[in-house]
Order: structure tokens, then C-alpha cells, then sequence
């Protein structure tokens, strides 16, 4: 995932509003052997905490299904000959670098989701999308579109959207298994962006195709939202986007002490430069 369109990322201000757009593509998979290693570890550690299959996906063979969907798909856009076959969820997780989420008339009957962000995927058998979003704060627009979002979903066309957080984990998976470890600085900190992509597999059957990247958070204030370093750092960014949050937003994302850290931050830096000045 490139870093360059950053600003499109992150908003200011912030909002939870449903913010899925057409995806054209391409549709293309990281290989990363870290990922990997973290996938099985989450798998052998936590087990059905971040998995299930659910009897009708294995009787349809809709992960084969899905991934099929992609093949066709990365066929007509590269010269692509063979792309891995499917066959169970947990097939699918061990040897992707996405996670998948399948829904069927608009309810989750599949998912192996290995770098969650402080949810429990393992207990989200038979959601709706309202369902699912229920405990995001300020989310009542995210929650009112969801019989929009499905009729999107199962439309032939791809959506995807953004999310992204701050976290004193440094690993892809947030599951609220791993405690999270206190942190005094900014510089304790990792950026996580989570990327989502939406592929129908019929007209009651599509997919989430879910890939996080995380990076140290000081290495993102460094970059500029502009090539050569012009205009505003994506520290001011990042900073500006917490600052417009509501108060349940900043709980639920658990931002409050970032936030504290980020208004020392810039007073310290202040008082830095008015000194040498």
C-alpha cells in the first residue's frame, strides 16, 4: 500500500460516514513472509477466535467460489496464468495476506480475519453489516446505509474504502486477545491502515477482501502530502483529523491519550522554537 495518497486516508474532519467508493483496480495481493508467520501464529494461538465457516459456504464451495472471482478478474487485468484455488476458509487464511469476510443475504457466514482491529472476529456469525457496526461510535449514518452498501456489494461492481488507527502494537493483528502495552511517546507508536474491497460472488453472495499494512508512526510525521515536501506534513494530518474527533470517537478508537501526547508534542515544540528564536 503506498503512502502517497495518505490525505485521502485520513480526513479532516473525521467522520465514521460510509465513505465506499468504486473500486477499478488493480487487484493485487502483498507476498509477505511476516504476514504469514503472524497468520499462522494468530491461527495457532487463537483459533476459532478468528475464524468460522458455516455449513451452507462449505456446501455452495463459496470460498472456491471467491477466489475463482478473483482469478477472472486479475486475468483480465495482467497476463496472469494460475492463481491459487480455495477450498475452506482456513485454507484461504493461511495462504493469502488478505482476510475474507463472506456474506450471504446479507448476513456473515465465513470469515478468517487474523489482523483484526480491537474486534473478536470469532463471534460474528450471522451479523448484518448494521449489526456489525452497532458498537462504532458516532456510526448511526454507517449503520443507516447498510441495506445500501449490500445492494452495492452484490452489485458485479468492486467498492472499497479506508480505515485506519493508532496502536501501541506493532504487529497486523489488534484482536482484543493481545493486551496493549501503556506508551509514554509518540515514538511507541504504529500507524495501521486497513484497506477493504468488496467482490460479488452471486446475487446473494459477496465477499470482504481485508488488508492491513502498519507502520512506526514517527516515519509517517516525516512525509509530506505533496512530492518535494511542500504543502503540510502528515504529521499536522494525522494531528488535525484526531483533534476534530467527538469524544466517543476518540474512546472507541482509543486515541485520548494520543491526543494528549500530540498537543504536548506541539507544545513542546513550540516553546523549542520560540527559545532559539
Amino acid at each position: 500500500m503506498s503512502l502517497n495518497n495518505l490525505k485521502d486516508i485520513v480526513k479532516v474532519p473525521f467522520t465514521t460516514n460510509p465513505v465506499f467508493e468504486k473500486f477499478d483496480g488493480p487487484l493485487e495481493f502483498k507476498h509477505d513472509l511476516e504476514m504469514k508467520v503472524q497468520r499462522e501464529n494468530e491461527f495457532k494461538e487463537l483459533g476459532k477466535k478468528i475464524w468460522f465457516e458455516s455449513d451452507l459456504i462449505k456446501e455452495k464451495n463459496y470460498v472456491n467460489k471467491v477466489t475463482s472471482k478473483i482469478k477472472r478478474k486479475m486475468q483480465s487485468e495482467t497476463s496472469i496464468s494460475e492463481y491459487a484455488s480455495y477450498d475452506s476458509i482456513v485454507d484461504w487464511g493461511l495462504n493469502h495476506s488478505n482476510d475474507l469476510v463472506i456474506m450471504h443475504k446479507g448476513k456473515v457466514e465465513a470469515c478468517f480475519v487474523a489482523c483484526a482491529s480491537s474486534w473478536n472476529p470469532g463471534d460474528k456469525m450471522g451479523k448484518t453489516l448494521e449489526e456489525l457496526h452497532e458498537p462504532v461510535a458516532d456510526s448511526e449514518a454507517l449503520r443507516k446505509a447498510s441495506e445500501g452498501i449490500w445492494r452495492a456489494m452484490t452489485s458485479g461492481q468492486m467498492f472499497h474504502r479506508y480505515t485506519w488507527g493508532i496502536s501501541p502494537l506493532g504487529i497486523y493483528s489488534n484482536h482484543p486477545h493481545w493486551p496493549k502495552p501503556d506508551f509514554n511517546s509518540l515514538t511507541e507508536l504504529y500507524f495501521r491502515i486497513e484497506h477493504e474491497r468488496t467482490i460479488t460472488v452471486d446475487e446473494d453472495t459477496a465477499a470482504f477482501l481485508i488488508e492491513v499494512d502498519v507502520y512506526p508512526l514517527q516515519q509517517l510525521f516525516h512525509l509530506h502530502d505533496e512530492p518535494g515536501g511542500g504543502h503540510n506534513t502528515y504529521r499536522k494530518l494525522i494531528r488535525d483529523s484526531v483533534y476534530s474527533m467527538s469524544d466517543a470517537v476518540l474512546d472507541y478508537k482509543n486515541l485520548k491519550k494520543v491526543k494528549r501526547l500530540l498537543k504536548k508534542s506541539e507544545m513542546v515544540g513550540k516553546y523549542n522554537n520560540a527559545n532559539v528564536l
